[in-house]
């Protein structure tokens, strides 16, 4: 894992990928009683890019020496577009000594791409008229300028002539009421109706897919003392697949129709001011179920597309502690931990059954402080420092050792990552300067496996001024 330096890439010279964004906002705020408002939002947002970039094809040219890396080349030019709409009635209203604060409303969401995107792809090169594979050498690495006019063009994939074609909206209906049953008793009620449909044309007269989950929430409140507040909540969760899935599973890697992914939250806990409200603490308990995952193998289809496999249901279960605020006037406190056992359950991967969820550490931590010196010769200058602990996490996918040629679930290291800051306030004038991973720590924030990793960033260091109008 740690064998290649941080700043390892097979990007090559020539590489590059820019995007641009634009956005349009408008809203709309109307109050037509002293009881009852009207919010609307509006967001139209189109996302362009221009993509041309050497990358793994998660296999090597010499295994099991797993040397030389095979490569795939992109180029690909695309635009979307999606459209937002958001409005919602608030109304506040007694029914006897019982106060209700009701929203209404919906959300609507359409996505579509521009036809004239393109895309070419190449795994081979032309070498004195020679089709050769495209690989990187890790024990000579050559980093140059490349002319992809001398690649071998793949036929327009079938997984991006899908992403061509993508053309659905979403609609969100929900009604949510928070009750004030007494002074001491608040309750929230609430639910929400998603609507997906696919607007794709299939030629073929059949019906476009449709997906509807309702997702019903509720909370209570409870004081148990003027400075302490008992909680617990419910909410349930959809996330409805891209219509291709459903239709042409078998350009994904499946025989059958994958489904889409539900998921639920039970969380009960204890929130309280202390100190005359100066700390703030929290400390929960909570149940999250994920079913029908999907998840990347890391393997590709013959036309490249990505493989996934989907797991029945993933397990949470977990408490959570937080303090926020000062111990004294000039000390600030911010400190987290975090309990977490989870538990794939009804895997796909049959040696994924009772394995914790990928890139889910089972303790984690992190503290932040700050001192503001109060002595008139130093007045305005502070420091802050702390840092975050993360335990070690199972990779998504199996990893080959690459001796015995057996597979096993990587882990991504447990690590522990320092960072500070120096501060200076005067006037209307504040300057910053904050030094991230302190100690120029080598650390993996997670992956899939380790064709496909994600490294830390190392030490660095940002400077801010600010002025107050």
């Amino acid at each position: 894992m740690y064998a290649l330096p941080r700043s390892f890439t097979l990007s090559q010279p020539s590489d590059y990928f820019r995007t641009n964004s634009y956005y349009l906002n408008a809203s709309l705020n109307h109050q037509f009683t002293d009881w009852l408002s009207l919010n609307a939002s509006y967001l139209d947002f189109t996302y362009h890019e221009n993509l041309s970039e050497h990358r793994t094809l998660n296999t090597y040219a010499d295994a099991p020496a797993n040397t030389v890396m095979n490569l795939r080349y992109f180029d690909r030019r695309a635009e979307e577009y999606t459209k937002n709409l958001a409005a919602y009635f608030a109304l506040n209203r007694y029914t006897g000594s019982v106060a209700h604060k009701v929203v209404l409303g919906l959300d609507y969401i359409r996505f579509n791409t521009d036809k004239q995107s393109t895309m070419f792809e190449a795994r081979q090169k032309l070498v004195n008229g020679v089709a050769t594979p495209l690989t990187f050498d890790l024990k000579n690495p050559v980093y140059e300028i490349q002319d992809p006019t001398k690649y071998i063009r793949r036929p327009l994939p079938q997984f991006f002539i899908d992403y061509l074609n993508s053309v659905y909206h979403t609609t969100g209906l929900y009604v949510q009421d928070q009750i004030a049953v007494t002074p001491r008793l608040g309750l929230l009620l609430g639910a929400r109706y998603e609507l997906f449909a696919d607007e794709r044309d299939y030629g073929d007269g059949s019906e476009n897919i449709r997906q509807r989950k309702l997702l019903p929430r509720a909370g209570l409140t409870f004081a148990l003392r003027e400075n302490l507040n008992y909680f617990a909540s419910y909410s349930a969760g959809f996330r409805p697949l891209k219509p291709e899935y459903v239709r042409f599973p078998a350009r994904y890697g499946r025989s059958s129709a994958f489904d889409p992914e539900t998921s639920y939250q039970l969380e009960t806990g204890l929130k309280g001011e202390f100190f005359k409200k100066a700390l703030f603490g929290t400390v929960a308990v909570y149940q999250i179920v994920k079913r029908n995952q999907l998840v990347s193998t890391g393997s590709l289809t013959p036309d490249g597309a990505p493989v996934y496999r989907q797991n029945g249901e993933a397990r949470s279960r977990g408490a959570e502690l937080e303090l926020t605020g000062n111990i004294v006037s000039n000390l600030s406190l911010n400190a987290s931990y975090a309990f977490n056992h989870s538990e794939v359950r009804n895997a796909q991967l049959a040696a994924e059954n009772g394995q914790p969820l990928a890139n889910a550490p089972k303790h984690s931590a992190g503290l932040w402080t700050k001192y503001t010196f109060t002595k008139p010769a130093l007045r305005g200058f502070g420091v802050a420092v702390g840092g975050n602990y993360v335990a070690a996490r199972r990779t998504e996918n199996r990893v080959v050792n690459t001796t015995t040629g057996e597979e096993y679930w990587g882990q991504w290291p447990a690590y522990t990552v320092l960072d500070a800051a120096l501060f200076y306030t005067v006037d209307k004038f504040n300057f910053h300067l904050n030094v991230n991973n302190l100690l120029d720590k080598y650390y993996f924030v997670g992956g899939y496996d380790f064709f496909r990793t994600s490294p830390g960033a190392p030490r660095n260091l940002m400077a801010t001024v600010g002025y107050t109008f």
